[in-house]
């Protein structure tokens, strides 16, 4: 920033009212507070996949001791809930990123500034993908009857 748009920011700086800079404030926070409920969100449906996968996998082998079983593999559900969900998150996240990027520019703060919310977003998908690979490749908790 040159110092003649330094000297114009700081007289600006005066001349507004400071309900604008509140505003702004409570853009940021709720831009931060929209992203943690989708971290939140995020962890439930990654919690259900695995629990839904298990689930489905006890009685997947119940069905084949039964000789009813009409799925080959168990997995299906809970790799697909796991896939949603990354998706979802990650649009969730570059969109958080993007109005991010807006505000700081807004605000003048630099824009490689990064805060929890995006560090957590990132660390969730991250997780999500090593437990989407390792249901991917899981041996069964109950090994098929035979």
């Amino acid at each position: 920033m040159s110092a003649d748009e330094q000297e114009t920011r700081r007289h600006a700086e005066h001349d507004v009212d400071p309900r604008v800079d509140l505003a702004l404030e409570r853009t940021v926070l709720a831009l931060e507070r929209t992203q943690l409920a989708w971290i939140r969100t995020a962890l439930g449906l990654l919690a259900t996949a695995v629990a839904m996968d298990k689930g489905l996998e006890i009685i997947r082998h119940a069905r084949i001791a039964a000789g009813v079983a009409l799925v080959r593999h168990a997995h299906v559900v809970g790799l697909a809930v796991i896939a949603v969900t990354l998706l979802l998150f990650a649009g969730a996240t570059a969109d958080y990123h993007r109005h991010g990027a807006r505000l700081a520019k807004i605000l003048g703060t630099p824009t490689q500034e990064t805060n929890w919310a995006l560090w957590q977003s990132l660390f969730l998908i991250l997780l999500g993908t090593v437990i989407f690979v390792l249901l991917l490749f899981d041996q069964p908790l109950i090994p098929p009857p035979q």
